[in-house]
């Protein structure tokens, strides 16, 4: 099974917000998370160490910010379809989402690494 995960980083000295997008494949009970564009991977599902892999992730991506960033998190995503998606939706900067997209599209206003 494959899928993906996104883990919002954001830097305080340039105030960049951007997604860290990590593959997620497993295999025999085990998921793997896989940065395509660093080749960075983490198994296991640990929120911890998922985190530390973006932090990973955007320091390579963007060397100036390596001191700088101070917020990373997972969105964690509930589908309400009472609630539409919209900007304040794709906007948002937040850990929690509960409308129509369920979390796809949280954040997505901005840029990824």
């Amino acid at each position: 099974m494959t899928s993906n995960a996104k883990i919002f980083v954001r830097c305080k000295d340039c105030k960049r917000n951007a997604w860290v997008h990590l593959l997620a494949t497993e295999q025999n009970g085990r998921t793997t998370y896989t940065h395509e564009g660093t080749g960075y991977t983490q198994i296991g599902d640990d929120k911890r160490r998922l985190i530390q892999l973006a932090y990973t992730v955007a320091v390579a991506s963007s060397p100036k910010c390596q001191d700088h960033i101070r917020t990373a998190h997972t969105v964690d995503g509930t589908y309400n379809p009472d609630r539409t998606c919209n900007a304040r939706c794709t906007g948002a900067v937040g850990p929690a989402c509960s409308c129509s997209c369920g979390g796809e599209n949280h954040g997505g206003g901005f840029g990824s690494w």
